[in-house]
């Protein structure tokens, strides 16, 4: 669910498309400012005329810009601040409500960390219990949300990630374990693939391979370890320094 969230949160953006080419087409074409690319010196002469492909585009591009600085101003100004969280705070807070951290490496030696451990006792309940819960760490009595860890922000979630080489290469390692036997048990299951869609009533799909399932124990054992330091790691690498801005 919560992968299925990230990727459909990659095509949300600030903008619309279709509110920036209707009010484009009203400019240009409605108000007849389209002739402000015609070749004479007055601007304010919007009579018909030879219209220059070179001022046309830049003509064009202007008001591209200005209906996406518009809309830009009234998201980050208005909308998200008295009407609706932005799109990525609510991802945070749904990522810690289900008590699942996120790595996401965009680079090699970059990425982002979302501390979302949760400071309640469980994840899977009622929507009562997680009412209740909701209303302690409203009251405050609970921990906070953020990583505990010197130099970090109060109440900080989102990080942003720089990794050394050794971080790089022992991640690679583990996730290579990780993809090997994912592959092994997608070879294993596409031979009996009606095993895997079963009828009403009948067998669903067949659980991972043990080696798969520590595979991923050791992957996610391998992160926590990193994030909560805990034992201290022997390299000076896989050290993790936490800095506010």
């Amino acid at each position: 669910m919560v992968a299925n969230e990230w990727n459909e949160m990659q095509t949300s953006r600030k903008t619309s498309i279709e509110f920036s080419l209707f009010f484009i087409g009203f400019f240009l074409y409605g108000l007849g400012l389209e002739n402000n690319a015609t070749m004479q010196p007055n601007i304010d002469d919007v009579s018909a005329g030879y219209i220059n492909p070179a001022l046309r585009f830049c003509n064009t591009t202007w008001y591209f810009f200005v209906m996406f600085a518009v809309q830009w101003v009234w998201q980050f100004a208005f909308y998200e601040r008295y009407y609706k969280e932005p799109r990525g705070q609510v991802f945070i807070d749904l990522c810690t409500i289900a008590k699942i951290s996120v790595f996401i490496m965009d680079e090699p030696y970059h990425g982002f960390y979302l501390h979302c451990r949760s400071p309640y006792e469980f994840a899977d309940g009622s929507m009562m219990q997680l009412t209740e819960q909701l209303k302690k760490e409203e009251s405050g009595l609970t921990t906070d949300r953020g990583l505990d860890a010197p130099g970090a922000p109060r109440d900080c979630q989102a990080f942003e990630l720089f990794t050394s080489p050794t971080f790089r290469g022992k991640f690679d390692k583990v996730y290579s374990s990780l993809h090997q036997q994912n592959s092994a048990a997608l070879a294993q299951q596409s031979g009996r693939l009606g095993h895997m869609v079963g009828r009403a009533g009948g067998k669903g799909r067949t659980p991972p391979p043990e080696r798969m399932v520590e595979a991923l124990k050791e992957l996610n054992g391998f992160l926590q370890s990193f994030v909560e330091q805990s034992p201290p790691p022997r390299s000076e690498e896989l050290k993790r320094i936490v800095r506010g801005e």
